[in-house]
């Protein structure tokens, strides 16, 4: 009796083993700062690949080579945000939370095995042995509900990280839009105080023979001074403005990007405004926070419904058995809970206040949305209006001054310094006019993420900058 009794033990821990071989181990992957901050540091674009060119894909497209010897254009801009920004990266890390969960409802529940050995204390000598095997039954439909939810999950993980995407490709955009319209200004502004250098300069050589007074001379370097102090102000925000897109684009500090035809006059498109039907329509259709706010909401309806479904409870069923006296007996076991106090009264009730809150939660969002778009349409129209009104009222006025004071100056009839007074209206009017054209590039960018995609090709031709100078 006792060997039989060691050959059931040892049984059982043969099969426990059996069991365990299948199981995960762990691997230490310790975190070690300075080597993470290392690595930060060797980021660049040498060797580097394209893992996404537009929100939204899960494999690279054939967008074309990445070549960034010439500079990043706009497109490669946000392929490099997508695929090198950390914060996106780390978004990113957390969907094999979501796919476990899915793995995880699709699993049956572990048996339950029970074992059990009683000793006499009194009467006839010999030991009993109790087994049982119980399986807990699943409701029906309780696993596919399962798996149901588990993947409602995975799409509102995913729709929420192509929410992350989009905002970082526009912040990468709006960034790199920043980079050259700084770098435009201080373009106007060099050239600006080229022509004051000059303007000193020959008001020097007059007053050095007679023909310009002092305060003139002192009146131009004044002027030149002033060009240079906002010359060091805008090359400071061209440099911030160029930091902060490395930043964005996931590259260290200092790293020396460069930015394809950053040195050419830019080109801006004029776009078109949408109509309340097609912002409404975009909306719905193009944000992804809706779609992980709609998600969620059917997320808390299936919990709502297995809520109530767990009302009742389902039994446990196996097998069961028993040694006694040197004779074994077997036969089937049942567990049932009896639902005489609890019938899932709390639960129902939680998951019900979560259905409406979530239902709130995405009206909420909704108007907000809908807001932002409403405000980015019209702050692209009323830039577009500005742009407009700068071509078809200023610049004539600017050509025209420019023609008259440019004969009135050959003439003598005009002093340099009035040229001078003349040129810093100009320059400041076509600063503006720059400043107007970012801001329409700028309010496309939002309404494009406002709307989740972009907007219709221009309706009229592209303004270079160029245009701006009379």
């Amino acid at each position: 009796m006792p060997h039989e009794n060691g050959r059931a033990v040892r049984a059982a821990l043969a099969a426990s083993i059996a069991v365990l071989c299948g199981c995960a181990s762990y691997e230490a992957r310790p975190l070690v700062p300075s080597e993470e901050l290392a690595a930060l540091g060797r980021r660049g674009l040498s060797g580097f690949t394209v893992e996404r060119w537009r929100p939204g894909e899960r494999e690279p497209s054939a967008a074309g080579p990445f070549d960034p010897s010439d500079g990043l254009d706009g497109t490669e801009v946000v392929a490099v945000a997508l695929t090198l920004n950390p914060a996106l990266r780390a978004a990113r890390a957390r969907r094999g939370e979501s796919e476990a969960a899915l793995i995880q409802a699709g699993l049956w529940p572990n048996p339950e095995v029970g074992f059990a050995l009683r000793f006499p204390l009194s009467g006839p000598s010999g030991v009993e042995v109790d087994t049982d095997l119980l399986w807990q039954l699943l409701k029906p439909r309780e696993r596919a509900a399962r798996r149901k939810a588990a993947r409602l999950g995975v799409e509102e993980f995913d729709a929420e990280t192509l929410a992350a995407e989009w905002r970082v490709a526009k912040e990468a955009r709006l960034r790199r839009l920043e980079v050259l319209g700084r770098r435009e200004i201080l373009r106007f502004i060099e050239r600006d105080a080229a022509v004051r250098g000059r303007a000193r300069d020959l008001l020097r050589d007059r007053r050095e023979k007679g023909d310009a007074r002092e305060l003139d001379h002192l009146a131009a370097e004044l002027e030149l001074a002033e060009v240079r102090r906002q010359e060091r102000t805008v090359r400071t925000e061209l440099e911030s403005a160029r930091r902060a897109l490395i930043e964005a684009l996931g590259l260290p500090p200092g790293f020396p990007l460069k930015l394809q035809d950053e040195e050419k006059p830019i080109v801006f498109d004029l776009h078109r405004s949408l109509p309340d039907a097609e912002i409404d329509r975009r909306l719905l259709a193009g944000r992804p926070e809706l779609r992980a706010a709609e998600i969620a909401y059917r997320h808390a309806e299936e919990e709502l419904r297995a809520a109530v479904r767990g009302q009742l409870p389902f039994p446990r069923l196996g097998a069961a058995a028993e040694r006694e006296e040197g004779h074994w007996s077997a036969g089937f076991a049942v567990s049932q809970v009896i639902p005489l106090f609890d019938r899932n009264q709390a639960e129902i009730a939680r998951k019900e206040s979560s259905r409406e809150a979530a239902r709130r939660e995405f009206v909420a969002l909704l108007h907000k949305l809908r807001a932002e778009a409403y405000s980015a349409r019209e702050a692209l129209r009323s830039s577009r209006e500005e742009v407009e009104a700068f071509e078809r009222e200023t610049m004539p006025l600017l050509v025209r001054s420019r023609q008259i004071l440019e004969r009135a100056l050959e003439e003598r009839e005009a002093s340099l310094i009035e040229f001078l007074a003349a040129r810093r209206r100009e320059i400041a009017a076509e600063r503006e006019f720059i400043e107007a054209l970012t801001r329409h590039e700028r309010a496309a960018i939002e309404l494009e993420s406002a709307t989740g995609g972009p907007i219709d090709p221009p309706t009229i031709e592209n303004r270079p900058s160029e245009r701006s100078r009379p």
